[in-house]
């Protein structure tokens, strides 16, 4: 709340302020009560001190100084700052040049509904259905992809493969701004976080349990990603260049330029990444009279010059009109290189047979995305009206090479040449529009609708060497593929306070409409489903630092792009994964219940959850003719109940610490039928958890350290069992340049311990295995500010900008 009440008074007091005939002038300067550091960019209101009418006002500049014109009379001065007390001065006589001296303001840990959990440099707030975590200051960061940002925060992983769990459930929206971006890659896949630098990100919203406003989809939750843009006047921003071992190069720029009736802002970044990767599996098999062992060391490059370019202005018609326009463009250049050697091997170790299967691939891709946004407020406070417009347009073209080989003598004798040739394209057109309308003191009703259509165009082709040395499409592992989505949405929502609870109310109407087509065949799977979501919000305040929250809502998740796409990769012609496009979506109902306790110098934060999921999606896995499948497929009932915990506590002026927990109970039980092959029961329990410690210190004025762990306990699955796995990571910095830049070094990964490890059982096969995707990275990194100082260390952030789901 406070957030958005500083957007509006900020708006409102620079557009009242230019449109006056000032005839006085008010000045003054704020600082930290505690520091003694200028603090910049607070609110300062002038108010009339007979009816508390807020007549006009401006923000504090880097120095803590503010000057407001205003026509003469008597005023009361108010300060305002995310994380601080409100501060009143005067009231004073106003004639010509009035100085009011300094004012000084005192960090508070809540400010109205936000409640502050985590310290000051990965901050997060409480709200009543989400949580929001500052990426900005977190020194472990530093030169990261979003891939790696995500990983890092409390109850989120991303596995080996890039997907995305909150929680320990894999049924995540991902949203960029608070709409699907083609940021993220066609269908919204892992690749794209991967690609996306984590220096445009400002911020990051987590809803477990989101409110009829939101995107019904994800049934685990939605992630919001938000891009860095400031509103701060003049021009402002930052440099930041970094070098790492192994390769991770780039420079990336976040630059603003405001004035009373426009905000330009731009981001541009360029990178280079190498990295190896690879692991070791070994595959047992029991065929009654006779046993085999096969091996597969898996070892991978991966590389890629991306470049990315974003571009936007907010225009302030007048003081209740705004629209903003931004675009983006995105280009890579990547490769990969696999090489996987494959050893055969008796019962007893003794070696049968070698070979080697090497895979050579060039991926260029580019998107760019376009959007408006209009919004308009009222004269009623909390009366507003917004609407958007997106679209994009995302292309992908890879091409490989696949040599196979057998080892001989240590020497390799070319056995088998493939090429493949993948061509993907996708178009989105998105648009919304959401309506507020407060209701008595303070109840509030909202309403608003939402459209995406979405078309994917994915054509995979498969040649094989003939006699003859020509090349021969392979109809077997060859389709061309055709996705569309639309999803067409209504929302309606009330709220409102009595005394001390506070509740909120919600109905969301979504019909969906996908057809699938394999165009060779011209086999086409039209699907469509009209679903009602519902969702109840509760929360009681036992006193100003201690409530309780109480929430429920029904969720979706379509299955994603590659899940219905019969897509056959052919790196490893051992062990085939493919999609499905007879799934169905899975459906949740999820219930939480949480506690807040604040204290004086930090603050813990208790939910216990219960989701309930229909039709379950797990990747089957089985075996035909020496060959591994991997297929999704809908399983049944999955049951999960957990409890999640937030710590945080400031020890001393120099030391902050945040702990977060969560540990879960999963159930699944049901039944699985691939092809010809019988029907097989499942049932899977287990319990895990995972744990995330931060500890940040502050060596004397100009050098921070941070520490950072993580666990994730063991945990069963379908079939086979993930172990354990531990991650540590350092970084330290130092202000230089005269407060204007920090000097950083990151080590990602401390112990390179993060390697995947798991067990798989199913049929004739058990199998061991350990992967590791980055080995422990090395990142120094320049940040230069322009026009900007390094926040005080209490100053726990600014959150105005674009991209808030409130109104989503």
């Amino acid at each position: 709340m406070m957030r958005q009440i500083a957007l509006i008074f900020l708006s409102f007091l620079a557009l009242s302020s230019y449109g006056q005939m000032s005839k006085a002038i008010v000045t003054g300067t704020v600082i930290d009560a505690e520091t003694g550091k200028p603090v910049e960019f607070a609110s300062v209101g002038l108010i009339n001190p007979t009816d508390s009418a807020l007549v006009t006002g401006n923000i504090t500049n880097t120095e803590g100084k503010f000057e407001i014109p205003v026509t003469k009379g008597r005023y009361l001065v108010m300060v305002q700052f995310i994380s601080y007390k409100n501060s009143y001065a005067g009231p004073y006589d106003v004639s010509g040049k009035t100085n009011v001296g300094t004012i000084k303001i005192s960090p508070e840990s809540t400010t109205l509904d936000e409640v502050v959990v985590a310290g000051e440099k990965t901050q997060v707030e409480v709200k009543l259905d989400k949580r929001v975590y500052n990426i900005g200051k977190d020194l472990s960061n530093t030169a990261a992809t979003a891939s790696d940002v995500l990983d890092r925060l409390p109850s989120i992983t991303v596995d080996v493969d890039g997907n995305v769990s909150l929680r320990g459930g894999q049924g995540v929206r991902i949203l960029i701004d608070g709409k699907p971006s083609g940021l993220l890659g066609i269908g919204g896949g892992a690749q794209g976080l991967q690609q996306l630098s984590g220096e445009m990100i400002e911020r990051v919203e987590v809803v477990t349990n989101p409110s009829a406003r939101y995107d019904a989809e994800g049934t685990s939750g939605i992630i919001n990603i938000i891009l860095k843009k400031d509103k701060r006047k003049g021009i402002n921003g930052s440099i930041q260049m970094n070098t790492g071992y192994p390769h991770n190069h780039g420079v990336s720029a976040n630059l603003n330029f405001r004035r009373k009736w426009y905000n330009l802002f731009l981001n541009y970044g360029i990178s280079y990444r190498k990295s190896p990767g690879g692991g070791l599996e070994t595959q047992y098999y029991d065929f009654g009279n006779e046993s085999s062992i096969l091996q597969r060391d898996r070892n991978y490059t991966r590389w890629g010059l991306n470049q990315s370019f974003r571009m936007g202005s907010e225009f302030f018609l007048n003081d209740k009109n705004t629209i903003t326009v931004s675009g983006l463009y995105r280009i890579g250049d990547d490769g990969n290189e696999f090489v996987i050697d494959i050893d055969s091997l008796s019962e007893s170790g003794d070696l049968l047979n070698q070979r080697q299967r090497v895979q050579e691939e060039s991926e260029d891709e580019g998107n760019y995305q376009f959007s408006i946004n209009y919004k308009r407020t009222f004269d009623k406070k909390g009366q507003e009206l917004s609407a958007d417009l997106q679209y994009e347009n995302s292309g992908e073209v890879e091409a490989a090479d696949i040599f196979g080989y057998d080892i001989e003598n240590g020497n390799r004798i070319p056995t088998t040449f493939q090429k493949s040739e993948n061509d993907e394209a996708e178009t989105e057109w998105f648009g919304q529009i959401n309506y507020k309308h407060p209701i008595g003191e303070k109840g509030n009703f909202e309403t608003g609708y939402r459209g995406q259509v979405r078309t994917i165009q994915n054509d995979y082709t498969v040649f094989n060497e003939g006699e003859n040395g020509e090349l021969v499409v392979d109809p077997d592992f060859t389709n061309d593929f055709y996705y569309r989505e639309n999803v067409q949405a209504l929302y309606a929502q009330f709220g409102n306070e009595s005394g001390k609870w506070s509740y909120q109310g919600g109905l969301r109407l979504e019909y969906t409409d996908i057809l699938t087509e394999l165009r060779i065949t011209g086999e086409e799977n039209p699907r469509d489903y009209l679903n009602l979501f519902p969702s109840v919000f509760l929360t009681y305040n036992i006193t100003e630092k201690q409530s309780l929250q109480a929430n429920y809502s029904r969720r979706i998740q379509r299955p994603r792009f590659w899940y219905l796409n019969p897509f056959f990769t052919i790196a490893d012609d051992q062990n085939i994964r493919a999609g499905n496009p007879n799934l169905n979506p899975e459906f949740t109902d999820s219930y939480e219940f949480g506690f807040l306790n604040e204290f004086d110098k930090g603050s813990l934060y208790t939910a216990v959850y219960y989701r309930q999921t229909q039709d379950v999606i797990f990747r089957a896995r089985y075996r035909i003719d020496s060959i591994n499948y991997s297929i999704p497929s809908n399983l049944g009932v999955g049951r999960n109940l957990g409890v999640e915990i937030n710590y945080n506590m400031d020890f001393t002026k120099w030391w902050n610490m945040n702990l977060s927990l969560n540990g879960f109970y999963n159930e699944t039980e049901g039944t699985f039928q691939q092809g010809t092959f019988e029907e097989q029961e499942f049932y899977v329990e287990t319990m895990s958890f995972n744990a995330r410690m931060s500890n940040r210190f502050k060596i004397g004025d100009k050098i921070d350290m941070q520490l950072n762990s993580r666990y994730i306990a063991p945990q069963d699955q379908a079939q086979g069992r993930r172990q354990s796995m531990f991650v540590m990571d350092f970084a330290i910095s130092r202000d230089i340049f005269k407060n204007k830049g920090t000097l950083t070094l990151n080590v990602s990964d401390v112990f390179n311990s993060r390697k995947w490890r798991s067990e798989t059982e199913f049929a004739n096969l058990y199998s061991e295995s350990t992967f590791q995707w980055r080995p422990r990275q090395f990142t120094l990194s320049l940040t230069y500010r322009i026009n900007q100082k390094k926040r005080p260390q209490r100053g726990r952030g600014n959150y105005e900008g674009g991209g808030d789901m409130g109104d989503f």
